[in-house]
């Protein structure tokens, strides 16, 4: 310390195998398990959501049916995955829309694959329950 301020002590470097775009770059190669299963569950949550949506806004006599089409596309909490290294990250406080994300901050980053739990939909689907019950003692008018 030199009076109070910070000074660099020292600085180390060390050559990465390739360019970041091509370490970093999308491919299937190589990938783990983890990988192509996280792949799946994002691609199927998307399904998930819009069918559940589609499902609300065709019931007959669902009242409010468009906002909760509305709630059934939001899925939280998110699971994400970095392509790259395969490390996980959980976020709670995270909610996307029709349940899945594939990102990439820059040309040089790392993708990130992310899904989330379609709480959205399990909760529409509840309230369309309710409300055919209510409506026409338990028959449920879905398509």
């Amino acid at each position: 310390m030199n009076q109070g301020h910070p000074t660099v002590v020292g600085v180390s470097a060390q050559p990465i195998p390739g360019r970041l775009e091509e370490i970093n770059a999308f491919t299937l190669a190589g990938k783990s398990g983890l990988h192509y299963l996280w792949l799946i569950l994002a691609g199927l949550m998307p399904v998930i959501t819009l069918s559940a949506a589609v499902r609300l806004v065709t019931a007959r006599g669902m009242p409010r049916r468009w906002p909760w089409a509305i709630v059934a596309l939001i899925a939280t909490p998110a699971f994400v995955l970095n392509w790259t290294t395969g490390q996980v990250t959980i976020g709670n406080n995270i909610f996307i829309l029709f349940g899945a994300a594939f990102t990439r901050p820059g040309p040089a980053a790392p993708w990130s694959l992310t899904f989330a739990v379609p709480i959205g939909a399990r909760m529409s689907r509840a309230s369309v329950g309710s409300a055919a019950s209510t409506a026409d003692g338990g028959q449920a008018r879905l398509p």
